[in-house]
């Protein structure tokens, strides 16, 4: 067995090891079992995720709380410029963008004309945006789609009272619109020989 190091032998000799456990001990219950927890299913057990959500979240990093969400999803998310490293991980976000993006062309060059009309047809109706207006355009197409299937149901047969009903009204009406075109005529002035 290989000796111990210095750090490792004070870290046994002043008992920080037990002093982390009782900490963790009363972390893990007390405060634990009141921050919110992640609302994703095991895949193996199927049974709900016992991790903590991402902060704001309501997933935890394993079920996509770490995915970028809200009204800029879509966009580049840069490392923040007060990390030590920041310009490396800028660096390989700038060189991933740019080696997805040739490949996504690569793709594209491969696809058979009607398999590019499909996914251009598909770019057309996803595009990215506010989550408002993407559930706006959701709740819209659904509509328009509910409207054409109304539409293009064949008309229903009236019932036998139905229709007299209908002829009814119509007798009305018609007689409405004579009357008013009489009342309209004594209306009118009539032009004697001194107007």
């Amino acid at each position: 067995m290989a000796e111990r190091t210095p750090r490792q032998k004070a870290w046994a000799s002043h008992g920080l090891k037990e002093v982390g456990r009782a900490v963790l001990r009363r972390f893990n219950s007390e405060i634990r079992p009141h921050l919110p927890k992640c609302n994703g299913t095991s895949r193996s057990t199927g049974e709900p995720c016992r991790n903590l959500a991402v902060p704001g979240k309501q997933k935890c990093r394993w079920h996509g709380g770490a995915v970028p969400s809200g009204d800029d999803w879509h966009k580049m998310q840069y490392p923040a410029a007060t990390s030590k490293d920041w310009q490396r991980k800028l660096n390989e976000k700038l060189k991933r963008a740019e080696r997805n993006r040739r490949r996504r062309e690569r793709r594209l060059e491969k696809m058979s004309p009607e398999a590019r009309a499909k996914h251009q047809e598909w770019q057309r109706t996803h595009k990215p945006g506010a989550k408002a207006e993407r559930q706006r355009r959701r709740a819209d197409r659904k509509a328009a789609e509910e409207f054409k299937v109304l539409a293009e149901q064949p008309e229903r047969i009236a019932s036998p009272e139905l229709a007299a009903l209908q002829a009814q009204a119509a007798y009305l009406e018609a007689e409405r619109d004579r009357y008013r075109a009489l009342a309209q005529a004594e209306r009118q002035p009539t032009t004697g020989a001194f107007d």
